[in-house]
């Protein structure tokens, strides 16, 4: 038994930044800054730990803004492969499997 790994398609390295690119400004607008290099902080005060939490919640809206633009990424690269327009049949041909319009 084949794993889901087998059926998925994924676009090449050339393919994703070509999808990327479409949106890039866009993508970029997202992103919050966030302080290069290591970041101490003194967790003996209130702003040591306000600015703790402030970098912990920038780092997870950074991830979010990156799984949004991997699934933009891969939504257009099965979209730009289309939708087949041929109706799927199963092999009795008693049962009709399709893709609805809407």
């Amino acid at each position: 038994m084949g794993s889901i790994f087998d059926c998925a398609d994924y676009p090449t390295e050339e393919n994703w930044i070509q999808i990327y690119n479409r949106k890039k400004e866009s993508f970029d607008k997202i992103y919050l800054q966030v302080k290069e290099g290591n970041q101490s902080f003194s967790i003996l005060s209130s702003k040591g730990i306000q600015d703790m939490e402030l970098s912990f919640w920038l780092d997870e809206f950074n991830d979010k803004a990156f799984d949004l633009a991997n699934s933009y990424v891969m939504l257009f690269h099965y979209y730009d492969k289309g939708i087949p327009d041929e109706e799927w049949v199963t092999k009795n041909k008693k049962e009709d499997i399709f893709f609805s319009s809407l």
